[in-house]
């Protein structure tokens, strides 16, 4: 499968029907977008990779579900609402450490 042939929303009806190999060109052709999104949000590596280890394992537990033919936009809010996330959890736990 040749990563220039199909667009995004090809491989996501792929992904949808468990193509593994879909997953591996999707993921190769948006993963350093998607990081540096998140890079740009929280400034640390290791979190920004973290964050996008969970959007991409979310992605695939979740592959059957999702209605976006716009998985690009899909996935930048993932990563948009999970850094919220990150951010709502280290105040909760700097609140539980004061």
């Amino acid at each position: 499968m040749n990563n220039k042939i199909f667009s995004n929303k090809e491989l996501m009806e792929r992904v949808k029907r468990s193509d593994h190999k879909a997953y591996k060109l999707l993921y190769e052709r948006l993963w350093e977008s998607l990081y540096i999104k998140a890079f740009s949000m929280l400034g640390d590596k290791d979190l920004a990779k973290d964050v996008i280890q969970d959007i991409w394992i979310s992605l695939w537990e979740g592959r059957s579900e999702i209605k976006n033919d716009n998985i690009e936009g899909y996935l930048m809010n993932a990563v948009r609402f999970k850094v919220y996330n990150e951010f709502r959890n280290l105040k909760y736990q700097n609140y539980l450490l004061s």
